[in-house]
């Protein structure tokens, strides 16, 4: 269930294994398009990626201390900070995530051609209050965390396949990494679950950025005040260079603008700036 070094934490002490509130930090991560991987591959050779990728995640996490609480099909559970404290929980769950998809290369190289296609992942962090413990039965076992916190790690990683970008971390998780962190706020969400409480989600794309990177990022922010101000016509014109420049469209701007667009067909009686993603 541990690392060597956090099974030797839990022998001395064995009372943190009872149920306990305390902050921390969760990750979801699982295969994009697995349903249609298992049918193309069938169950002998999907149990094969899963198993590699599986290795790969739990490899990161690891690394960085952390605890895998759960595996579920194509998905992998994280946290940080339980059972013993870590100061740094925020930078290690991320650190981890983005170790995560430095490895989509090297697993690509031996699945593409079977699969046909990229190897993508989905990857939602957030950081907040949650009883951790025995979250299973006293016939089964299962050390992990209970509550709204980690409810809203499991819809921000749903929210990357409506956004299309990888990762996303929420506010708290950004509001406790260093500054150097190269983050974008993409929007402020209501995620099923917390439409009454939308949430700030922010692209994490390294951990230190690049000059050409920072210099998108600050001209999506632009975009972003614009089109909060419902401001849609400024907004378009700012982020248009975005979708010009280089081989690689810009998915949050392309987004961005696309949503402008429709309040500019449809002028919206009540606009509060937040992003509605209805779907898990």
């Amino acid at each position: 269930f541990f690392s060597a070094d956090l099974a030797r934490e839990l022998q001395k002490n064995p009372r943190l294994l009872d149920g306990q509130e305390r902050e921390i930090t969760v990750l979801f991560s699982d295969i994009r398009g697995f349903s249609r991987m298992a049918t193309k591959l069938g169950p002998t050779d999907t149990c094969r990626l899963v198993s590699d990728v599986m290795e790969a995640l739990t490899m990161r996490v690891r690394e960085f201390e952390g605890v895998v609480v759960d595996y579920a099909g194509d998905g992998i559970m994280a946290m940080w900070n339980a059972p013993t404290s870590q100061v740094d929980h925020a930078a290690r769950g991320s650190r981890a995530a983005l170790a995560m998809l430095s490895d989509l290369p090297r697993l690509n190289a031996e699945w593409y051609p079977r699969l046909g296609g990229p190897l993508r992942l989905g990857i939602g962090l957030n950081t907040g209050a949650a009883l951790v413990g025995n979250t299973g039965s006293t016939l089964k076992f299962k050390y992990g965390a209970l509550g709204e916190a980690v409810n809203l790690a499991s819809r921000v990683e749903g929210a990357t396949k409506q956004l299309g970008i990888p990762l996303l971390i929420t506010g708290p998780t950004r509001a406790q990494l260093p500054e150097t962190f190269a983050t974008r706020r993409l929007c402020k969400a209501r995620l099923v679950g917390f439409e009454d409480r939308p949430v700030d989600l922010y692209e994490l794309h390294a951990e230190s950025p690049v000059p050409e990177w920072q210099g998108q990022c600050d001209t999506y922010h632009r975009g972003l005040a614009l089109f909060e101000e419902a401001k849609f016509n400024e907004a378009c014109r700012t982020l248009y260079p975005l979708l010009l420049g280089g081989q690689e469209q810009d998915v949050p701007s392309l987004n961005l603008v696309g949503r402008a667009i429709e309040h500019l067909k449809v002028t919206p009686t009540a606009f509060d700036g937040v992003v509605d993603l209805h779907t898990k």
